[in-house]
């Protein structure tokens, strides 16, 4: 593994586990878990809010599931 790949994007400490967690949509790459717990799970869940409420709470995309 490279740096890029053993330290985590958002805080640059090093990774946790060998593979790290997927940093999108904050940033492109891995970061380590307490990132991912503080930041992009937070993020991504507000953005799944956004998401639904722009739908009039349709909740369209289990229509899209099935």
């Amino acid at each position: 593994m490279s740096k890029e790949e053993t330290h985590c994007c958002l805080c640059n400490g090093i990774l946790d586990d060998p593979y790290g967690h997927n940093a999108e949509p904050i940033m492109t790459g891995r970061c380590c878990s307490i990132c991912n717990m503080s930041a992009v799970i937070p993020i991504r869940l507000k953005l799944l809010q956004i998401s639904l409420d722009k739908d009039g709470g349709n909740k369209s995309w289990k229509k899209k599931i099935k």
